[in-house]
C-alpha cells in the first residue's frame, strides 16, 4: 500500500497515515495502533485486517455501524429536546479537568460524552447513546477512570467555552432500537 505522495516523509522513506508512519516495504506501521484492541484487529501494526477487501479510495465510505449510530443519536436528541425543553444539549463533550485540560486514562485515551444536557446553568444529565443489545462495560470503566483521574468538568463549543461541573451526575444509557423506534433511558 502507498499512500498519498504528499504524506511520504522523503527522509525515511515511511509515509504519514494520520496518527503514525506506515512502511511500504513491510507492509507494516512502525508503531501500535493508538485505538489497541478497539480496531479489532490482533496486529496492533497491520494496515487491515484484509486490504484486498477493506478499501476505502476516498475515505468517504459510511461504515454501517457508524451510519446506524448518528440515525441513534439523530433520535435520542430529539428524546432529549422533548423531555428538557429549556435546556441546551450539548453534544460530543470531551471530559476535563476544572481547568479544562482532557483528562485521559492509562492509555492515554478520552472519553467523549455523547450528550449533556444543560439548564439553567447547570447540568441536569448526560446520556450514552447506544444500542438495546451493546455491551458498554469497557466505555462505563474508562470513563469511571477517567472521572477518578480528575475528570470532572465538560466545555462548550469554543475555544472561551464555558465549563461545567459534571462530578455529581452519573451518566445514563439511552438504548435506541431502530427497527421498533423505541427509547429506553435506564
Amino acid at each position: 500500500m502507498i499512500l498519498s505522495p504528499n504524506s511520504e516523509d522523503v527522509e525515511t522513506g515511511l509515509y504519514y497515515n494520520r496518527f503514525r508512519f506506515y512502511d511500504s516495504n513491510t507492509g507494516t506501521y512502525i508503531s501500535q495502533d493508538p485505538i489497541g484492541l478497539a480496531g479489532n484487529n490482533p496486529n496492533f501494526y497491520a494496515y487491515v485486517h484484509d486490504s484486498n477487501t477493506w478499501v476505502d479510495p476516498s475515505g468517504l465510505d459510511v461504515i454501517a455501524n457508524k451510519a446506524s449510530g448518528n440515525a441513534r443519536e439523530a433520535i435520542a436528541k430529539k428524546y432529549l429536546q422533548n423531555k428538557y425543553p429549556n435546556a441546551t444539549i450539548l453534544s460530543e463533550r470531551y471530559i476535563r479537568d476544572a481547568n479544562g485540560k482532557s483528562v485521559r486514562d492509562i492509555n492515554n485515551s478520552r472519553r467523549r460524552l455523547d450528550f449533556i444536557v444543560v439548564e439553567d446553568g447547570k447540568v441536569k444529565g448526560i446520556f450514552e447513546v447506544t444500542s438495546p443489545t451493546a455491551d458498554k462495560t469497557t466505555q462505563m470503566l474508562k470513563e469511571a477512570e477517567i472521572r477518578a483521574n480528575g475528570g470532572t468538568h465538560v466545555k462548550e463549543p469554543g475555544r472561551k467555552g464555558k465549563m461545567y461541573d459534571i462530578s455529581e451526575v452519573e451518566t445514563k444509557r439511552i438504548d435506541v432500537d431502530l427497527e421498533t423506534g423505541k427509547v429506553k433511558c435506564h
